[in-house]
């Protein structure tokens, strides 16, 4: 549907190796594409999975568009997708571009704990995909190699996906 604001979803797709997973997500995508959706991918690795939000990382990355950009360039780009929004200089703005791996180096470290940090991130998230004028389809890909802190994340960002018109996948 287009313009509704309440639907989001959470669809896991769970099957064999070998199975057509990757070729499911492939045609879904394609088509969600086709409707006019933004399609954001990020695929988890096993050599990953002790790495503190690499996961919620790389997801973050690919739905702000930052891959290849200066951090500085990045940190612009992102905030732009705010509306104004999110300043620059705001716990949440430095706790997203942290998260991100973005940071300014020479901003002062936030001093905010583990529960603290899962909030705002699933906070300044909501508040990106609720700025989306088009449904967002996340796609997280080989979730078995998630790390514990991005799933931590992405677990209350999914229970919170209906307040949105976009749609998690995960396989």
């Amino acid at each position: 549907s287009s313009d509704l604001d309440t639907d989001g979803r959470l669809v896991d797709v769970v099957g064999a190796p070998g199975v057509g997973k990757s070729r499911l997500i492939n045609e879904f995508t394609k088509d969600a594409a086709d409707a006019g959706a933004g399609i954001v991918l990020a695929r988890c690795e096993a050599h990953s999975i002790t790495v503190a939000f690499r996961a919620l990382s790389r997801l973050l990355r690919a739905m702000f568009g930052v891959d290849g950009l200066s951090d500085a360039e990045a940190r612009t780009h992102t905030l732009a997708q705010y509306n104004d929004e999110l300043t620059p200089d705001s716990g949440d703005a430095r706790i997203l571009f942290d998260a991100m791996g973005i940071a300014d180096a020479n901003a002062a470290k936030l001093q905010v704990g583990v529960d603290g940090r899962r909030r705002r991130l699933v906070a300044v998230t909501m508040l990106a995909l609720r700025a989306r004028t088009t449904r967002t389809v996340l796609i997280l890909e080989d979730a078995q190699w998630i790390d514990e802190p991005s799933d931590d994340v992405l677990a209350e960002l999914a229970a919170k996906l209906t307040a949105t018109n976009s749609v998690m996948v995960t396989t």
